[in-house]
């Protein structure tokens, strides 16, 4: 969806003056179509039209460019997220294939051969028109719950982002009591079948409007987790909450935050903003499972020292 991005020429003390530098936008979204450098009005301000199309936590930089006059110092917005639309499609990743939301195609790479009569796996999206997988539940209805266990898809994520209503409404849209219905038949088709999958998981995304909620979530996800103390169950990690935070200074509100969860270990090891691959938590994978960035190898490797401490059994990725 395009929106309106105001950029304004300021002093030090971020007041507007009647100057007109020349700016370009750029995102972090590598997919988008930036729109074209424009010069301020006589009045210090302009508005640029943006159309970020890559699902994720994203921001807008505003740079000087013409090169003359007072030079201006670049300014980058604070992260945001770019939230998927209501899907509309299937997607369908063969193997030699790679999933990459917000392309043209919404894939990359050319599809294996596979030998006749051979079975080989396939991964199949419900994306929206800039092919960006929706995870909020909405779709989750009891007929495609069974749809789901009768295809034997072993994990599902979910986006809940608070146990607040309305907090989640204004993040997420007016769909909080539609995520939980969708949860609730999950979990009532796996019963009513006999089953233990799919396993649902849920992402959270920390931003300054839930941080200080996250504890009610952590609670909220433990009532409504099935209950179980066997580490061998398959339902030990139903509800499992994969936390993700915005980046930046945000960080370090979400460190006290989550320091006052019961149950949550503050470490000193500091693993970056990603998985293996931009995409990984809608691929379902971690760093474990794709081992073709040597940075994320890294960074695991620094939460794996901070946890177990440095020995002579290598962590081998």
């Amino acid at each position: 969806m395009a929106f309106m991005v105001t950029v304004n020429a300021v002093d030090a003390f971020w007041n507007i003056v009647s100057d007109s530098p020349q700016v370009q936008i750029t995102t972090t979204d590598t997919n988008d179509i930036e729109p074209a450098p424009q010069f301020l009005l006589p009045t210090g301000t302009i508005n640029f039209l943006v159309d970020l199309v890559t699902a994720g936590t994203h921001t807008i930089t505003a740079n000087d460019i013409d090169g003359a006059g007072w030079f201006y110092a670049p300014d980058t917005s604070s992260p945001f997220q770019i939230l998927p639309d209501t899907p509309m499609r299937l997607l369908i990743i063969c193997p030699g294939e790679t999933y990459a939301p917000g392309t043209a195609s919404g894939k990359t790479g050319s599809p294996d051969d596979q030998v006749a009569g051979s079975m080989f796996p396939v991964k199949v999206y419900g994306v929206d028109a800039n092919w960006n997988v929706n995870t909020n539940a909405i779709t989750l209805t009891p007929e495609v719950a069974l749809r789901f266990i009768k295809v034997g898809l072993a994990k599902l994520h979910i986006s809940l982002d608070t146990s607040d209503r309305a907090v989640q409404n204004h993040l997420r849209g007016e769909h909080f009591a539609q995520i939980l219905e969708g949860i609730y038949n999950v979990q009532l088709a796996r019963d009513i079948i006999g089953v233990s999958y799919p396993v649902i998981h849920t992402n959270c995304v920390l931003t300054n409007r839930n941080l200080d909620l996250f504890p009610e979530l952590f609670a909220f996800i433990l009532e409504k987790h099935k209950q179980t103390a066997d580490k061998n169950n398959h339902f030990y990690n139903d509800l499992f909450p994969h936390v993700i935070p915005v980046g930046g200074s945000d960080n370090d509100d979400a460190k006290k935050i989550l320091s006052k969860v019961n149950g949550l270990k503050m470490l000193s090891a500091t693993v970056g903003l990603r998985k293996a691959f931009s995409n990984a938590t809608a691929e379902g994978l971690g760093i474990f499972e794709v081992k073709k960035d040597k940075k994320a190898r890294q960074e695991m490797m620094a939460l794996h020292n901070a946890i177990f401490g440095k020995s002579k059994t290598a962590l081998r990725l």
